[in-house]
């Protein structure tokens, strides 16, 4: 990228110019419910662990966490502010209507596409008790198949996308899932360039990776969060495909900290992993310091400022 990014991007307490967001981790949750998936596990609802687990990440030198909690599986912008505020890390927040099943008991069955593209564009231009979306998502899809009900919500996030300009960021996890998921957001006009398709280190098809780069869309591996060496390492061989393709300007790397056990005081990776292990597994593939740098700082950057 040539020159400085100077373009804002929205965070909990304001806009900030994306160049002084710093090391960007574009996929994470601090607060959430998934209790119907993973019980106790599943609830974050802690500030102060919130705020612990924050200030680990600013001691690293992390700068920016996008937090893609949606309303319906518990999303929190009161806590959000205050964790930043507490914290000094910047915070992105989302905002749409995640997968099934969690769409049951919502309401988007019930309105039309455009009803709740208007919702969420009254969110992203006037806030939600006091804090704005910077981020639309994380939406998609659970199976191999999109529902009616996630179809209905990703149409309704690409009405918002058209409008306000944000970037879009998908679960589109497993399976191939997000070609098709392209496909329903590009019919409704939304630019590639602002797509994060999210969760592809969990499809193992490179060439479904290289298929996304090509299309335009932001590669995004998130799942950091087992530590697992093999994980680590299949991770790092999937980005240095990408980059020995000329993609290494289109990769983003995350954890996905959704549950309790993910988080550093209860024993997991914490929002550090991808600053103190990650690098060094990236550089034995072959890909460069200056490569590894931009995938943690100017590409999420990039991506959530519309910079291509």
């Amino acid at each position: 990228m040539a020159g400085a990014v100077a373009t804002h991007v929205m965070t909990v307490l304001g806009p900030v110019p994306a160049d002084q967001l710093g090391v960007v981790l574009p996929h994470e949750h601090l607060f959430c419910n998934t209790l119907a998936e993973y019980r106790s596990d599943g609830l974050l609802d802690d500030l102060d662990l919130a705020v612990r687990e924050l200030a680990r990440f600013k001691a690293a030198g992390g700068g920016t966490v996008v937090e893609l909690t949606c309303p319906n599986i518990g999303r929190r912008p009161d806590l959000l502010r205050q964790a930043s505020e507490a914290s000094g890390v910047h915070i992105v927040m989302g905002c749409g209507y995640y997968r099934d099943p969690y769409l049951c008991g919502t309401d988007v069955d019930r309105l039309t596409v455009a009803q709740i593209g208007a919702r969420l564009t009254d969110e992203i231009d006037h806030g939600v008790d006091g804090v704005r979306p910077g981020i639309i998502g994380e939406v998609g899809a659970d199976a191999q198949w999109i529902s009616a009900v996630e179809e209905r919500a990703l149409r309704a996030a690409a009405w918002a996308q058209r409008r306000t300009g944000l970037t879009l960021t998908l679960h589109a996890a497993r399976w191939p899932v997000g070609r098709d998921i392209l496909d329903v957001l590009a019919e409704c006009g939304v630019p590639m360039d602002r797509v994060i398709v999210g969760h592809l280190d969990t499809v193992n098809d490179p060439q479904f990776h290289l298929e996304v780069a090509r299309r335009g869309c932001w590669v995004e591996f998130d799942g950091f969060t087992t530590a697992v060496a093999y994980d680590t390492e299949r991770i790092a061989g999937f980005v240095a495909q990408l980059v020995d393709q000329g993609h290494q300007q289109r990769v983003l790397l995350s954890h996905d900290l959704f549950r309790l056990s993910h988080f550093h005081s209860y024993g997991g990776v914490g929002f550090t992993y991808l600053l103190d292990q990650v690098p060094r597994v990236l550089k034995a593939q072959g890909i460069g310091d200056d490569a590894v740098t931009a995938m943690l700082t100017t590409n999420p950057q990039r991506a959530l400022a519309g910079i291509d």
